[in-house]
Order: C-alpha cells, then structure tokens, then sequence
C-alpha cells in the first residue's frame, strides 16, 4: 500500500472545534445568510419573470420533469421508407419534428370536411386496400 502525501494538515482539522467551524462559516463572503421569517413573508414567489402566489409557486415546486405542453404529441407507430428516414435523420436533432411539418405543409390531408375518398384512394400516390381490384 502506498503512502500518499494528502496536502491537507488533518491533524489540524481534527484539532478544529465546532466553534471555530461555526465562526468560519459566519466569515465566508461567498455564504448566503439565512432569511429570518420576516424576510421570507416578505419575498416574492416567482416563475421566471412572473410574480406568483405562494400556492401556485409551491405547486410548480411539486412538479417534476418537463412541463405540460399546450399542445401534445401523440404516439403512433408508423412505417416510412428507409431511404426517407435516413435523409430526415442526416438532418440532426429534431428530425421527426421536421416530418411533422412537412406533413402538415400539406393541407389536403388536415381539412377535416374534404373527400375522404381522396385520401383513402390517393393518399400518398401508393395504393390501398380501399383503391385495390377485388379478386
């Protein structure tokens, strides 16, 4: 086992007293003091720049992770070409955002009052059951 030189007088460290400790924590510039209870009735509770009711403040404090969006994804499970995944992934980070927006730049498929013969026989120019010869 090698002895290593620590750098530190821990000699003098154990000789310290819980005074001493408590005076030198009194004299660090760099400790925050702590707030009397006068002074925590007096603060403002705040999320980001917008001042808040304690209640609301101590709801988001229960909160954890990401916050709420107003405006969801929903999971679906879908089949794309690979070389179209591909050229979206080469894009980097927030590929699947882009699909989304390209699928929404096209507005056939988001009226909700349009033929709905449209999209289930052209849909994406490939065909499909309802588009298909019965045999």
């Amino acid at each position: 086992m090698s002895k290593r030189v620590l750098g530190s007088n821990l000699a003098k460290v154990d000789a310290t007293t819980d005074e001493e400790i408590t005076q030198q924590i009194a004299d660090d510039p760099d400790l925050y003091p702590e707030l009397s209870e006068a002074e925590l009735a007096r603060a403002a509770w705040k999320i980001g720049d917008r001042v808040v009711s304690e209640e609301e403040g101590r709801v988001v404090m229960r909160r954890r992770g990401r916050p709420k969006s107003v405006s969801p994804k929903v999971h679906v499970s879908l089949r794309l070409d690979a070389d179209v995944v591909e050229a979206f992934r080469a894009t980097g980070p927030g590929w699947q955002g882009r699909i989304n927006d390209v699928l929404r730049q096209d507005e056939r498929y988001l009226r909700r009052d349009s033929d709905s013969t449209f999209r289930k026989t052209q849909g994406c120019g490939k065909s499909t059951r309802s588009s298909r010869k019965q045999v």
